[in-house]
């Protein structure tokens, strides 16, 4: 097995901090590439029809710059163990982009942790995880965060 890309999606939660120790041990053992990766999901469409457009394109910067610069205190304040590595951000849906950028950039390992949901939150909700697994053609490490 030859590991040379492994995509990181984060949220910057707790979680997702979590899961890093698995990341650093893969990149070490492996000499590969980290490709931090977030997805800012894309507004719904329900009730900005009364947004005047200049504000709703104003807000849609707002988060995004928000979201900039959350990744980079995130990369700045976490990859003091992981020198070698290529941060992206998209606005769209998770998984797709996810999927997406895996694709597009010879990912071998996507890395995500799991949220853990349960009952009628699972159902309902279903998880970024759950959706990698079942749909991606890059083999996917979903770590507990436990």
């Amino acid at each position: 097995m030859n590991i040379k890309n492994i995509l990181f999606p984060t949220d910057f939660s707790s979680t997702s901090v979590s899961a890093l120790p698995w990341v650093y041990s893969l990149t070490e053992k492996y000499g590969a590439q980290v490709h931090f990766f977030h997805v800012v999901e894309k507004l719904g469409q329900s009730g900005f029809g009364y947004v005047p457009a200049p504000t709703l394109s104003s807000w849609k910067d707002q988060i995004f710059e928000s979201a900039e610069k959350t990744f980079e205190r995130f990369c700045h304040e976490q990859m003091d163990q992981c020198p070698n590595f290529i941060k992206a951000m998209k606005i769209g849906n998770p998984v797709e982009e996810i999927i997406a950028y895996a694709n597009d950039n010879d990912i071998d390992l996507i890395v995500i942790p799991s949220r853990a949901r349960k009952g009628m939150d699972r159902l309902l909700m279903g998880s970024v995880a759950e959706k990698l697994v079942r749909s991606s053609s890059v083999p996917v490490l979903v770590v507990n965060p436990g």
